[in-house]
């Protein structure tokens, strides 16, 4: 059979023109534009909040204050928090500066401290925020013989009676520090500079370090933007860990909307979920799978009508089953993203009929959206099959990064300017070009010669009465280690 274009497993969203303007331009456009809306609610630090004039004000302060202490353009800023309002701010200060901003899993700290020491090492950070006294005191004991030391060590804390460790500061005496002169500040210029740094979970080997620029990772942030149809008066419930590429876009497809992020509480709580998305109008509520159950779990049988509210899975593939729960929990409607830590170029806006394969339960992420793209290949190979085989998935275009912080890997490529990677996901395309994941090619159980998928066992399972599939991870968006 001749390979007719129409018929490989391929697809190219229409809109390939990258960001031309930095991020920190981005956003001050919305500040200017929407000086008086909420950027940013943190309902667990007594209902916290910022507009996006007094978020863009406070951002120039604080960066006018690290950029006198030695912090700059290509200087890495690593920050170990809880959801506050603090990282937001944290954040565009970082931007403003022309800093590569790196969020890292707070729990680090609870593990091997060389775990620690290799990340410390590899990017060598000029400056260091954690939430509070435990943390700083965790990182004083295994950095006592670090020779490298950040220009700022600071403690985020809203207690201002905390007692600080040496060497460490607080966040509000930055702010307070007199500004002898006005230090210049970055002017942001080139949208290919390395703005973020994220890194993958490290499951099965050491963590790897993702660098985004402007293009990608504000792709990712305008693709939800614009798929979602998002604008002021929207809402982001953003319980996910700030550490992660699924918060982070979804973040910025709020703020690039001129719409509010609003955090329920310091970690996922699903009774504190469950009572913003029941007190604010235009929710929208990104979901692991796990967190579903939990949300279920808890939830009461609501009276009378209560404000609509969407939610949107990713970080594992999405059943059947899954969705139900999301009906049941009230949802009006129910979308599937996927990604990982290198990118995120997918967003099924509504899981109807249309977008499930209910013969074979399969359930679609939907299309690639603002300058995405996407192939099914055998393993193994960079050339497409056709549509309706099984394959592995590759995804590429402006979302995707350009390769890994440290060493090469054969699963990253380039092809005629285009990023692109293999993500190790089983899955196929069907004849309109809508996208299903079945799982992990490394999770395949081989039987009889026979490929199963233990996704096709979970969705069984997940259809009978009295069964509910254990998904244990609350907290982890999918990221390749």
């Amino acid at each position: 059979m001749a390979n007719n274009p129409s018929t490989l497993a391929e697809a190219c969203h229409e809109n390939q023109k990258a960001p031309t303007t930095h991020l920190i331009t981005l956003l001050d456009q919305v500040a200017d534009q929407f000086p008086d809306h909420d950027a940013i609610i943190s309902l667990h630090q007594t209902s916290l909040r910022w507009t996006f004039a007094q978020l863009q004000e406070k951002s120039i302060q604080l960066a006018a204050r690290l950029s006198s202490r030695g912090v700059g353009h290509g200087s890495r800023m690593i920050t170990l928090m809880h959801n506050q309002a603090q990282w937001a701010l944290l954040f565009w200060a970082s931007a403003r500066l022309g800093c590569q901003f790196v969020p890292l899993d707070f729990r680090v700290l609870d593990r091997d401290a060389r775990d620690v020491l290799f990340l410390l090492d590899q990017l060598e950070p000029a400056a260091i925020f954690v939430s509070n006294q435990t943390m700083a005191n965790r990182i004083n004991n295994i950095t006592v013989d670090h020779d490298h030391r950040p220009f700022v060590q600071c403690v985020v804390s809203d207690n201002e009676e905390t007692a600080i460790p040496a060497r460490w500061t607080t966040l509000s005496n930055i702010m307070s520090e007199p500004l002898l002169d006005n230090p210049p500040l970055h002017q942001p210029e080139n949208p290919d500079d390395t703005i973020l740094i994220l890194f993958t979970s490290g499951t099965t080997a050491l963590p790897k370090g993702c660098p985004h620029t402007t293009i990608s990772i504000g792709a990712q942030g305008l693709g939800f933007m614009y798929r979602l149809e998002l604008g002021p008066g929207a809402n982001l419930c953003q319980h996910l860990p700030n550490f992660h590429v699924f918060n982070i876009a979804f973040t910025l497809a709020f703020w690039l909307a001129g719409a509010t992020v609003i955090f329920p509480n310091f970690s996922f709580d699903p009774q504190s979920t469950l009572q913003l998305i029941r007190s604010y109008q235009r929710v929208t509520t990104p979901c692991v799978p796990a967190m579903i159950h939990a949300l279920l779990n808890c939830a009461l049988p609501q009276h009378g009508s209560h404000p609509s509210f969407e939610v949107i899975l990713g970080g594992a593939p999405v059943t059947l089953d899954v969705v139900k729960c999301c009906r049941d929990l009230g949802a009006t409607r129910v979308m599937a993203g996927y990604g990982m830590t290198e990118g995120i170029p997918f967003v099924n806006t509504s899981l109807e009929e249309m977008s499930m394969g209910l013969t074979t339960r399969d359930v679609s992420v939907g299309k690639v959206f603002y300058g995405g793209r996407v192939r099914i290949c055998a393993e193994e190979s960079r050339i497409p099959i056709h549509k309706e085989e099984v394959g592995e998935v590759h995804i590429g275009g402006l979302p995707v990064f350009g390769g890994y912080l440290v060493g090469s890997n054969n699963s990253c490529y380039h092809e005629d300017g285009v990023n692109w990677i293999a993500t190790g996901d089983q899955g196929y395309m069907d004849i309109e070009g809508y996208v299903y994941i079945l799982g992990r090619y490394k999770d395949i159980i081989i039987r009889g010669g026979e490929n199963i998928s233990p996704l096709k066992i979970e969705q069984c399972l997940g259809e009978v009465n009295g069964i509910r599939v254990s998904q244990p991870n609350l907290v982890c968006y999918r990221t390749r280690s």
